[in-house]
C-alpha cells in the first residue's frame, strides 16, 4: 500500500487568508472535517477550534491508504476604529477594549488608549492577541475649527421695518437664539433688544456673538380732520402740520420745512416728516368741495350824486372789501336795466351787478328803473331776481 504523508498544517488565525494543503505522493484527494476538499481553504470560513484534514492516495495496484492531520483555527477579534473629530486646541482619545496583548498606533507601541491633538491626522492601529493573531484598522481624526458667528455691529431701524440676523455660518449644524427658542440659521426681529446666537457643529465646537437692535418710533405728525373748500379760484384755507420735536417736512405741494401751507383747490394733501433718526412718517388730509349758497339782495333806492355814499346800484352787503370774493362765487351772471319806457340803459355779463346810474356815459334823470339779474353760484344754484330801483339825485 502507498504511504501518504501530509505536510504538517500549522495552527493559524481566522484572518490568515487562503491556505493550501501539501502531501506526498501527489495526486490524492482531500477531505476537510469529513467533506471533500480541493486542497485549499480559507480560515475565515472555518469556526474557531480544531479541524481535521485527511489525505487519500490510491496507487497503480489500486491499493489505497490515507493519513490525517489536526490543526487549530484561532478566533480572531477584528479591531475597529472610526473617523472622529475634535475642536481646535483640544484632542480626541481612542479607548479600545483590553482584548489584545499589544497595540501599535501609527507604528509606535502603546496601550489600548491613544490621543490625537494638534491637527488633522490619519490613524492606523495594529493589535496582536494571545494567539499571535494580528488585526488592524485605519481612520482619520479631524481638528475642527470653532464656528465664528458674526452678527455685525449694533443696528437700528424704524418702526415697521425689521432686521434679518444672519451669523454667516450656513454650514454649521446647530443654532440657539436668545431670547426665544428659535433654532434656524437666521431670524427676523422687529423689537428692541439684545440678541445672542450660539452656533455649534455636530461634535459640540461652538462660538457665539450678540447684537443690539434698536427700533426707533416713527415721528408723530398730524394734519387734523378732513375739511372742505370752495374751489372758486379765490378762497384759500391753511393746512397746519401738528408735530413735536425737530423734523424735516416735505409737503405734497413740494413745500419744504414749513409748518403750514395755503391751498385753494380740493384734493388729497400729505406731509412727510423725517426725524433725526431718519425715520419717516406721513400724515394726510382730504379736502373736498363745499361752496356756500350765495344769494343777492338789492336795494330799492340809490343816489349817484358823488357823495361817496350809495352812489352805485350793487347787491346789498357787497363792497370793495369782499367784491372779488363774491365775484369768485359766481359761475355765470347777467344784469340788465331798463327805463320806464323799456329802453335798455345798462347791461353787463359775467360780472357782479354794478350800475353807476348812467346811460352811455351820461347822467340820467331821477326816476324808477326795472332790472333783471340772473346768476348761477358755485353751490350750483341758479337764481333770477327782478325788481324796481329808484334813482334819486
Amino acid at each position: 500500500a502507498p504511504t501518504p504523508v501530509i505536510t504538517a498544517v500549522s495552527d493559524l488565525c481566522q484572518n490568515a487568508g487562503s491556505k493550501s494543503f501539501a502531501a506526498t505522493p501527489t495526486g490524492g484527494t482531500w477531505k476537510l472535517d469529513g467533506d471533500g476538499n480541493n486542497g485549499t481553504f480559507n480560515p475565515g470560513n472555518l469556526a474557531a477550534g480544531n479541524h481535521t484534514v485527511k489525505y487519500y492516495v490510491t496507487d497503480v495496484n489500486s491499493c489505497t491508504d490515507s493519513t490525517s492531520d489536526v490543526f487549530e483555527v484561532f478566533d480572531t477579534l477584528q479591531v475597529n476604529i472610526d473617523n472622529q473629530a475634535y475642536c481646535a486646541g483640544g484632542s480626541y482619545t481612542y479607548n479600545l477594549p483590553n482584548n489584545w496583548l499589544s497595540y501599535v498606533w501609527n507604528g509606535v507601541a502603546g496601550t489600548s488608549s491613544y490621543t490625537i491633538s494638534g491637527g488633522t491626522l490619519a490613524v492606523n492601529v495594529v493589535t496582536t492577541d494571545v494567539n499571535g493573531c494580528i488585526t488592524q484598522d485605519f481612520a482619520a481624526v479631524t481638528e475642527n475649527p470653532f464656528p465664528l458667528p458674526e452678527l455685525g455691529p449694533d443696528t437700528a431701524v424704524c418702526f415697521g421695518s425689521s432686521v434679518t440676523l444672519d451669523p454667516g455660518t450656513a454650514n454649521i449644524l446647530n443654532y440657539d437664539w436668545n431670547p426665544g427658542v428659535l433654532t434656524t440659521p437666521t431670524i427676523v426681529v422687529n423689537t428692541t433688544g439684545t440678541y445672542k446666537v450660539v452656533v455649534s457643529d455636530n461634535i459640540g465646537c461652538s462660538g457665539e456673538d450678540s447684537i443690539h437692535v434698536q427700533i426707533h418710533p416713527l415721528p408723530v405728525i398730524s394734519l387734523g380732520n378732513d375739511t372742505t373748500i370752495c374751489d372758486n379760484g379765490y378762497d384759500r384755507i391753511v393746512i397746519n402740520a401738528h408735530y413735536t420735536g425737530t423734523k424735516q417736512l416735505l409737503w405734497s405741494t413740494a413745500d419744504k420745512d414749513v409748518n403750514h401751507i395755503k391751498i385753494g383747490y380740493t384734493g388729497a394733501y400729505w406731509v412727510q416728516a423725517t426725524d433725526s433718526n431718519g425715520c419717516v412718517n406721513t400724515a394726510s388730509i382730504d379736502v373736498t368741495r363745499h361752496c356756500n349758497d350765495v344769494k343777492f339782495k338789492f336795494p330799492d333806492v340809490f343816489t349817484p350824486n358823488g357823495d361817496g355814499h350809495n352812489d352805485e346800484f350793487v347787491p346789498m352787503d357787497i363792497d370793495d372789501s369782499n367784491f372779488e370774493q363774491q365775484y369768485a362765487n359766481m359761475v355765470s351772471l347777467s344784469f340788465v336795466v331798463f327805463d320806464r319806457w323799456g329802453v335798455k340803459v345798462f347791461e353787463s355779463q359775467s360780472v357782479l351787478p354794478r350800475w353807476d346810474g348812467k346811460f352811455n356815459g351820461g347822467e340820467l334823470y331821477t326816476g324808477t328803473f326795472f332790472y333783471i339779474v340772473k346768476y348761477t353760484n358755485t353751490a350750483g344754484n341758479t337764481y333770477e331776481s327782478t325788481g324796481n330801483v329808484t334813482l334819486m339825485k
